[in-house]
């Protein structure tokens, strides 16, 4: 794991991520598999993603 001052990255051998994600397929090495975005306020985050506003 990197802890970075707004979160983190971590890096998985493919044998682990196999066992996170056993649904997603791994095309070729390095590869980027997942994002988590975590916020305070759910509604005010969604709003700018669909493009509506509040």
């Amino acid at each position: 794991m990197l802890p970075l001052p707004l979160g983190r990255v971590e890096i998985v051998a493919v044998s682990a991520f196999r066992e996170m994600l056993p649904e997603e397929p791994v095309p070729a090495l390095p590869y980027m598999a997942g994002q988590t975005v975590a916020v305070r306020d759910v509604n005010a985050a969604r709003s700018p993603a669909s493009g509506t506003s509040r």
